[in-house]
């Protein structure tokens, strides 16, 4: 919608929660290997993107409810040039979906630690130079109101506010 509007908007593709649970061991809780076809189209999408410097973002299906805020909680990578540092980062992102800090913060809100039927999304886009960076929220999330929009924003590149360590 951003792009549509005339905003710039940074060059980017996602890794779908479809790719996450065919990386996803059965044998063991947590142990992801990306298999080698989606490996080989991540890449592609990577070079067809041509992005320079990348950042890569985790996206669970579980974020942004009303009842809890998961900022920190998943990791961002950032300075990722390589498409070795990619595909780490990417695993990075799948794995902490069953990491001591989900699971800690699942029990904060009252569903028993348990990752149930969940899934993890990525999000790879191109680094920008910021003077500010933020979160645009489409409906207000301490409301619910859809018909307002919240912006949270630091200077920079806004990791701090997408780490959790300021507000």
């Amino acid at each position: 919608l951003l792009a549509q509007a005339g905003f710039p908007v940074p060059k980017g593709f996602c890794i779908t929660t479809r790719a996450f649970r065919e990386s996803v061991s059965t044998g063991q809780v947590g142990a992801v290997v990306i298999p080698p076809h989606l490996q080989e189209a991540i890449l592609a999408a990577y070079r067809q993107a041509r992005i320079t410097v990348a950042v890569v973002r985790s996206s669970a299906i579980e974020e942004d409810r009303p009842e809890a805020s998961w900022a920190g909680v998943y990791p961002t990578t950032l300075h990722v040039i390589t498409g070795q540092e990619l595909l780490a980062a990417i695993e990075k992102c799948f794995r902490s979906l069953y990491g001591n800090s989900a699971s800690l913060y699942r029990k904060h809100i009252g569903n028993g630690g348990k990752p149930g039927n969940l899934g993890m999304a990525v999000l790879v886009q191109e680094t920008v130079d910021a003077d500010a960076a933020g979160v645009l929220f489409t409906m207000n999330p301490l409301t619910g109101n859809r018909r307002e929009m919240c912006i949270n924003a630091v200077p920079g590149i806004g990791e701090p506010l997408l780490s959790g360590e300021v507000t």
